[in-house]
This record gives C-alpha cells, structure tokens and sequence, in this order.
C-alpha cells in the first residue's frame, strides 16, 4: 500500500479538540497566540491581565463565538465515529469552554480514553470526579518553574499557590495520572532542575519535558529555545534530582533531534529514571489530526496552515489531502517542505 494512503487502526488514532481560544492567562511563550491564530481575544493581551480577577465570562466576552459549540462537537463525533484518544487540550485553556464537563461526557462516547491538557487554575473536585466517571486516563498540567516569582512571570495572570493546591488535589483524588509539563527555554533554565522536588511534594511521579516552540510570541516577549550548555547543564541537575526523589522523566518526542538527541542519549544513558524513545520519522500524519474551535483541521502540531473540510468523517480528518502529502515527504519520497523543516523534528 502507498505510504500516503496508509492509515492505521482507530484504536491507534489521536484526535485533538481545540475546545475554546479563551484563556485565564497570557503565557510569554504560547504557540497559539502567534499571528495565526490571531483574535480579538489575543489582541486584548493587556486588557484580560488587568481585569484577571473579574468574571472570566466577562473578560472574555469579545470572543465568546471562539467556542467549539456542543451541536457541531456531536455532529463532529458522530461522523469520526470513534478513535482511540481524544485529546483536549489545544489552543486555549480547556476548561474556559462553558460547557466543558458535559463535553467530557460526549467525548467518552467516542472514544476509548481521554487526556486533558490545563494549566490546572480552574481544576476543581468537580472537574476530578467527572474524570473519574469517564475515561479520562491523564491529566496533564502545565508548570514551567517551581517558584511563585518565576511561574507568575511565565503564566501571567496565575496564581502559584493555586496551581499547588489543584495539583495536589489532582493527585490525590484523580483515578487516572497526574503528571506536569514543563517547556525549557531561556527563561527557565536556573530553575528547572528544580521541578522533581516540586513534583515530589505535589505527590506527583511523572514530569514530560519539551524545549520551546519559538515563534513570533516568544519572540516578542524575548524567549527562546536554550543554548546547548544551559541546557545540558540543567537537564543534567534536573535528572539528578528525580532520581533522588523517585521522579520519572519522560521526554517529548520533540525534544530534540539529530545531533543534539545523540549527544543527550549519551550523557543521560546511565540513568535508569528517564524515558526517551525518539523516532526515525515524523509520527502525526498517520497517528494524529486536530479540529480547532471553529471548525477548522489543523493536521499536525507544526507551522501547516489549518484547514477548513465540507465532511467530518474519519477518511477527511485523518486521511486528508495534507495527510497524505506528509506521509509521503516522511516517507522519503519528497523533499521535505519548508515547514517541516522548521519543525523541531526537522532540525
């Protein structure tokens, strides 16, 4: 069968909802608040910290039309039929959806698990049990630094002690896995080899790593992807002390690649606390594809222009003309294009 055809079991499927373009905070480094994906809400940078502490419905009330809507999310589903793991967790803070937990419940119809994606602010009990009631295997939260001073000037409009407190309550009271996510970049090297200890007193066991998606955002607020000393420098410490304190460290498929991934697989390889299964090829054109809150597909994580498609079933969203043009590159029957390229997996 032509490697561009080819599409694996729905078992093996992953589909990302972006749910909402709402979000509780204004992080310097966000992929999604760059030109393409550009709203009123994210031109509102200033006004939405200032007014932080009001009613989020009210701060965001310019873009509350930048919801995926519970009708068309059914219509959707009901056309995909099922996959394997649905995904929420794309574009802005999942649980700013206003009718988030009932989406919970829809999702878990189709498909066989779900992994939330937050920044964890806005976890409540409430959210946990509806976990608990469905299929939802991961909670994911997304902490960048193990201090108040360094997080609230990396999730801006955040509050420290509230993400502690959520995650511990996650931790606790969740049935499937809690664990953290933090993006390393420059501003946040003196800091994360840290993580584990927070981890640890959060009574969570698992952290996955990632290096920054630069973009015209990060840029802006002048981050950018760690130099190859400071990186080492505080991959090395970091690992140190998740060994002592029993953490597990999962790198992204994305963390590095070519000569950087060799140079890490070596230094960390006597470390029996670290998860690193890179891979040959690009896996999102056979194993992934995403919807956007307006409808739109957006078929991979990278720099691929989103796409709008007159049918939701399984062939279209994951088989699409696009699909099937990156498979093919990765296949190495084309030279890969230039937003590939730019891709950390390209570099």
């Amino acid at each position: 069968m032509e490697p561009e055809k080819y599409c694996l079991e729905r078992s093996c499927m992953t589909l990302g909802l972006g749910l909402t373009r709402k979000c509780n905070l204004s992080c310097p480094m966000c992929y999604y608040r760059q030109k393409l994906f550009s709203s009123p809400y994210n031109s509102a940078d200033k006004f939405i910290i200032d007014n932080i502490n009001k009613n989020l419905d009210e701060v965001c009330g310019e873009v509350s039309s930048c919801e995926l809507e519970l009708s068309k999310l059914v219509t959707i589903l009901s056309e995909i039929k099922k996959v394997g793991t649905i995904l929420l967790g794309l574009e802005g803070e999942p649980l700013c959806h206003s009718e988030f937990l009932k989406i919970v419940e829809i999702c878990s119809h189709y498909s066989d698990k779900q992994i939330v994606v937050t920044n964890g602010l806005l976890l409540s009990r409430n959210h946990i049990e509806q976990f608990n009631r469905y299929n939802v295997t991961t909670v994911i939260l997304s902490c960048d630094a193990d201090n108040k001073e360094t997080y609230e000037q990396l999730r801006r409009g955040g509050n420290f002690i509230k993400f502690c407190r959520n995650a511990k309550l996650s931790a606790r009271l969740f049935n499937g896995e809690t664990m953290i996510h933090t993006v390393i970049h420059s501003g946040n090297t003196e800091v994360v080899e840290k993580m584990p200890v927070l981890a640890h007193n959060l009574g969570i066991t698992r952290i996955s790593l990632a290096q920054l998606r630069e973009n015209s955002w990060s840029e802006k607020h002048g981050l950018r992807r760690a130099d190859e000393v400071h990186l080492v420098d505080c991959l090395t410490k970091m690992i140190r002390n998740a060994e002592y304190y029993g953490i597990k460290i999962i790198f992204d498929n994305f963390f590095a690649f070519g000569e950087q991934l060799i140079n890490i697989k070596n230094i960390f390889s006597d470390y029996s606390n670290i998860l690193l299964k890179p891979f040959s090829r690009c896996p999102y054109p056979w194993l992934f594809s995403s919807i956007l809150s307006d409808g739109r597909i957006f078929p991979c994580c990278g720099d691929i222009k989103p796409f709008a498609i007159d049918s939701y079933n399984f062939e279209s969203v994951f088989n699409s003309p696009e699909h099937r043009y990156l498979k093919k590159v990765w296949s190495g029957d084309e030279k890969l294009p230039e937003v590939c390229i730019n891709c950390m997996i390209g570099k």
